[in-house]
């Protein structure tokens, strides 16, 4: 992860290097990132030549979401647990602002949002568990 930071210092890219896998056999990296906010793709083939030539593997870079990229790092949600995301959501459901208005709470970023910057996951199950209650 050092070494992928320090490569992407070198060549100039605006990458945050959030996590990096290698496959049990050490031939093949995944090398987890997020981009600047201006949503230019840069140019990332001579990077990854270059780091595929010192780590001896295929590197295969992929694009993080704020999400995932809480996933990765980890931490304590504003319930005093550690994020859904990060020990037991597999894939985050998609979170609206109806969603929240539904439940009679007001959107303020500072109350709604997680540690993603995004609607906090929880008022997605929260209003399933809701609708099964209005059925029954």
């Amino acid at each position: 992860m050092r070494l992928a930071g320090q490569k992407a210092l070198e060549y100039e890219l605006k990458l945050k290097i959030v996590d990096v896998e290698y496959l049990f056999d050490t031939k093949k990296v995944i090398l987890f990132h997020k981009t600047d906010k201006d949503k230019t793709t840069p140019d990332l083939k001579a990077y990854r030549r270059d780091l595929a030539a010192l780590l001896h593997a295929e590197i295969t870079m992929r694009a993080t979401t704020p999400r995932e990229e809480a996933k990765f790092c980890g931490g304590l949600g504003p319930c005093g647990q550690s994020l859904c995301c990060a020990c037991w959501l597999s894939k985050p459901k998609h979170v609206t602002v109806k969603m929240v208005k539904d439940q009679g709470l007001q959107i303020s970023p500072p109350g709604t949002s997680g540690m993603c910057g995004r609607l906090k996951c929880c008022y997605q199950y929260e209003r399933e568990g809701g609708n099964e209650d209005d059925q029954n």
